[in-house]
């Protein structure tokens, strides 16, 4: 996963958006890595609780709409 990045630490999963060139904005496959992060720590049975955090110093200002695929997204099926 090129811009998500996951760590687990007693309990605690943890989601990191590092794509600071667009401001952790979202393009497809930034949003299939994360949806996929995201699954992989719903089926760790030791991952209590998930906390999701952006890099360096902003969480996520959404899609990235330079992104020519990023308005047909359909990810949350």
């Amino acid at each position: 996963m090129e811009h998500i990045r996951t760590e687990r630490v007693a309990g605690v999963g943890t989601i990191t958006i590092d794509r600071p060139q667009r401001f952790n904005s979202f393009d497809v496959r930034t949003a299939q890595d994360f949806r996929r992060a995201g699954l992989q720590l719903a089926r760790d049975p030791a991952v209590r609780v998930v906390v999701l955090r952006g890099l360096p110093g902003m969480f996520c200002c959404g899609a990235d709409w330079r992104c020519p695929d990023v308005r047909l997204m359909r990810l949350w099926r």
